[in-house]
């Protein structure tokens, strides 16, 4: 799991390379699809992990398992990790 500050470094070295891609001759363009496609899903994701983080750190009572594996996370293996500490 990766700090905010690493994703936030993560998140703008990404719109540096979807920006680099998007600035190529029209011609060079469809080389660059399948990656560009890629780097923007990535983008997306981990914009996502931040968004969620800001909701469960705004939250009076912070739910670690939630801020970690997010609100998908299946509840049974809270329940486990719970018993092991």
């Amino acid at each position: 799991m990766q700090t905010t500050r690493q994703l936030r470094n993560e998140i703008g070295r990404l719109n540096r390379l979807i920006a680099r891609i998007e600035a190529k001759a029209q011609h060079e363009s469809p080389l660059w699809a399948t990656a560009l496609g890629e780097l923007r899903d990535e983008r997306e994701m981990l914009t996502l992990v931040m968004l969620n983080r800001g909701v469960e750190g705004s939250k009076k009572v912070v739910s670690f398992r939630r801020w970690r594996d997010g609100p998908w996370a299946p509840a049974q293996f809270a329940h486990a990790a719970a018993g092991r500490r």
